[in-house]
């Protein structure tokens, strides 16, 4: 499995200079020879080899000690160097997915390697972890749990292992792509166990994606993707045509039941499956996949998979405004107004200051009919408002000032872009400029028509604006060709503002351009979608349609948020990761205090840490606290602000910190995840086959203090002073028998 060392050259040293050299080994040639025909003469030459070959060896022997080689060394310099190894024992890696040996017993076999190569310069501890860490020794087989918390092994590494030289990681990659706010500051190698999946024989519920929070009673539609390996082997494809695949439904109440049961077509690799479901309670609901296993299969681990959706009590009111009527608003309307959850009205201008009013059956709106609202809180009704492109001259003073009044005091507020948007629309020298999350520079329309795809941030993808759409937009580029999602046109994005986070980008040949950005302003949220085609994926194929109205549905349930807090303190939570080893962030306002001071804290079973609290650019009294989970169940979330030295407001929140139920469940090796993870502290990943390749690069590292020394062949303490007395009695010996001594 491992690469063998290669012997090292030996380094000559004669003791004679090239001539007086050449001479000694043509005199001793001679000498040889002249005797070799004595013998040969005398006894003949089957009784005269064995003295000959002697003499031949003792010749040698004799060169040698006048060339003295020698065989380089390499000894250590100071002390010791010190070496962690994180070894996974989760469920996954006692998969046997290649020559009938589990990925944990080749694990174990590559650190045993390790021991043998590095042992002269490094000393190994070995950690296991699967859903925790256990140091030396590993735990036993019945202790290890199922799930992998990879993440927050390395963050238990950073904080307790202490100073190391180096850190190796042996691991499938578990389910998610790991994000540990800190590693050891120490090269990272990581080996990724596991064989290549085309080996396979096994069928898996790759994903299941849906929206993370919806209002109750509302029917959304879950997408469950299939995947079956080794499909076209013969005896298994036959096993595939009618797979048996059941939803499960568990409610707030903790009541479970299956929903709907389904066959399932894997004869061709990969099935994708659609399923409405109701949440008609408020609080979470659990949504769980299984797919039936056959008989010889890898693993049955990867045939379950779970989503929670969190049910919310009210609906939401998004009012869209433009003055000039867009190719967008029908296909907005059409996505977010039937969705039962939202209210969606659309006021835009018909001409002069004629506006017409597009609303739900039975709502009040009769203060919209002479345009914007702008009187004090006219427009707190609307949890989100939508905004087209229009030029920045065609708004009246008071309305962009109730606009920002809106947006600071908690409102969301979503941009739509286009020609006449942004640049184009001349907004750099507006009052809304500020509401916009990236540096205007004029100059006019960025506008730009090519087609490029789209991709979502890794670090964005669990955000509640665009969670789930990962899946669709994978799924649509395994289709490739026309099932693609791309955007036709776009506005062009330079300089993002301080506090900005991009949650969906473009790939052009140029790189990656930023099309959908978010950022706060005051209480409120600001999201800008730089594009005024994507209208377009509505009426084009499943997947862009299917994109289409989840991005716009969850945008607008994103921009409408949700604060928390009392008098003096408003709290936002940013993102959605209570993961172990996961992040999220607060964001913390002081109301009616502006010379208060704030500590926050985090509290779970390891201890209480403080939180460092950074100013949010451009945002007055306004703070961001970013929270790291070190462990799972309860962390109680705690910021208290005190003025003059005694307590003014405090805010307090349990947050549930676990991992998905069906963690542990994808066996796919997962290398490009631990590559970026690898690079991050300026290491490297390697796959099983490389093993002995990296601990070549490991001895490398290690060895950065040490010192190459020369051994003397001839001065080793026992090895050359043997030879010649085995040479000579050999000699001795053979002589006695020819009767020559």
């Amino acid at each position: 499995m491992f690469s063998a060392a290669i012997m090292p050259a030996l380094v000559w040293r004669p003791a004679l200079p090239p001539l007086a050299l050449a001479i000694v080994m043509l005199l001793l040639a001679a000498m040889v020879l002249v005797q070799a025909r004595q013998l040969a003469r005398r006894f003949g030459r089957r009784r005269a080899a064995p003295v000959v070959a002697a003499r031949c060896l003792t010749v040698l022997l004799l060169l040698t000690a006048i060339l003295d080689p020698a065989v380089p060394r390499r000894s250590a310099v100071g002390p010791r160097r010190r070496l962690l190894v994180l070894v996974d024992r989760s469920a996954s890696m006692k998969i046997r997915d290649a020559d009938d040996t589990s990925r944990e017993t080749r694990a174990d076999a590559v650190i045993r390697m390790l021991h043998e190569r590095l042992d002269r310069v490094a000393d190994l501890a070995v950690w296991s972890f699967a859903d925790r860490v256990w140091k030396e020794p590993p735990p036993p087989a019945d202790d290890t749990a199922s799930g992998t918390d990879l993440g927050g092994a390395l963050l238990t590494a950073a904080d307790e292992a202490g100073a190391v030289d180096a850190l190796v990681l042996l691991s499938d990659g578990g389910d998610e792509p790991p994000e540990p706010p800190r590693l050891p500051r120490a090269p990272l190698f990581a080996c990724v166990m596991g064989a290549d999946p085309a080996s396979w024989r096994d069928t898996a519920v790759e994903s299941i994606e849906g929206p993370p929070t919806v209002e109750r009673r509302t029917t959304v539609e879950l997408t469950a993707v299939l995947r079956a390996h080794g499909q076209q082997a013969p005896g298994f494809r036959e096993t595939l045509a009618r797979r048996e695949v059941r939803l499960w439904h568990r409610r707030p109440d903790g009541t479970e039941a299956l929903l709907e049961t389904r066959q399932a077509d894997l004869a061709g690799g990969q099935a994708t499956m659609r399923f409405p479901v109701r949440c008609d309670d408020e609080g979470v609901h659990q949504f769980r996949i299984e797919l039936d296993a056959g008989a010889g299969e890898l693993s049955p681990l990867n045939n379950r998979r779970s989503l929670r959706i969190e049910a919310r009590g009210e609906s939401l009111d998004v009012l869209y405004f433009s003055r000039r009527l867009g190719a967008d608003l029908k296909r907005l309307r059409q996505a977010l107004g039937t969705d039962p959850a939202l209210a969606f009205t659309a006021l835009y201008r018909t001409g002069g200051e004629r506006y017409t009013v597009q609303a739900p059956d039975g709502a009040d709106s009769g203060a919209l009919e002479r345009g914007l609202p702008t009187a004090p809180g006219a427009l707190r009704r609307y949890d989100c408002l939508l905004l087209g492109a229009f030029p920045a001259e065609l708004w009246q003073a008071n309305e962009m000032r109730a606009v920002l009044d809106y947006v600071s005091e908690g409102g969301g507020l979503v941009w739509l872009g286009g020609e006449e948007a942004f640049e184009g629309g001349g907004y750099e020298a507006s009052a809304l400029a500020p509401l916009i999350p990236w540096r205007l520079r004029g100059g006019g329309s960025t506008l730009t028509r090519e087609e490029a795809p789209l991709s979502i941030p890794p670090a964005s993808a669990a955000d509640p604006a665009v969670a789930g759409l990962a899946g669709i937009l994978e799924e649509a580029h395994r289709g490739g060709g026309d099932g693609q999602i791309v955007l036709s046109a776009f506005n062009l994005v330079r300089e993002l503002s301080p506090a900005a986070r991009v949650l969906i980008e473009v790939n052009r040949p140029q790189g990656r351009a930023p099309v959908l950005v978010a950022q706060p302003y005051g209480r409120g949220r600001v999201y800008a979608f730089a594009s005024n085609t994507s209208w377009q994926w509505a009426g084009g194929p499943p997947a862009a349609a299917t994109f289409y109205r989840r991005l716009w549905q969850q945008l607008a349930r994103a921009a409408a948020g949700a604060t928390e807090g009392g008098r003096h303190l408003q709290v936002v939570w940013e993102g959605n990761r209570l993961r172990p080893a996961g992040r999220t962030s607060a964001r913390v306002q002081v109301i009616g205090a502006p010379d208060a001071q704030l500590r926050a804290t985090l509290t779970d079973t390891r201890g209480q840490q403080t939180l460092p609290l950074t100013p949010v650019p451009d945002v007055p009294e306004t703070w961001r606290a970013e929270l790291s989970f070190r462990t799972r169940g309860e962390n109680r979330f705690r910021i208290g602000a005190v003025r003059d030295g005694a307590p003014l407001e405090t805010y307090e929140r349990t947050l549930l910190v676990a991992p998905p139920e069906d963690e542990g469940s994808r066996l796919e090796p997962q290398r490009a995840a631990l590559e970026r993870l690898a690079a991050r502290e300026g290491g490297r990943a390697y796959t099983e086959a490389e093993a002995g390749q990296m601990a070549d690069h490991l001895l490398q590292t290690l060895q950065t203090g040490t010192r190459t020394e020369l051994a003397s062949v001839v001065s080793h303490p026992y090895g050359y002073a043997l030879a010649c007395l085995a040479t000579l009695s050999a000699i001795w010996f053979l002589r006695r028998r020819l009767n020559l001594a």
